[in-house]
């Protein structure tokens, strides 16, 4: 369980582990961090990541999809 499994054998941390696995399994895996790169030059600034997703609708398609082409 990656990060769980560095938690030390205590009874507290045991109930801990059991009570959140569920969730812990369900998104393991999954995070984001949304960037933006900009390339100011003399004639302005450039958003070079202004393509990309920022709607939590949008960034789940984008993840689903990528999934979906990886099989």
């Amino acid at each position: 369980m990656d990060a769980l499994d560095n938690l030390p054998k205590t009874p507290e941390n045991e109930k801990f582990i059991a009570a959140i696995t569920p969730a812990f399994e369900k998104y393991k895996g999954i995070g984001i961090r949304i960037e933006d790169d900009l390339v100011i030059t003399p004639e302005g600034v450039r958003w070079m990541t202004a393509a990309l997703p920022r709607s939590i609708a949008d960034i789940e398609a984008f993840i689903a999809k990528a999934r979906h082409e990886r099989q």
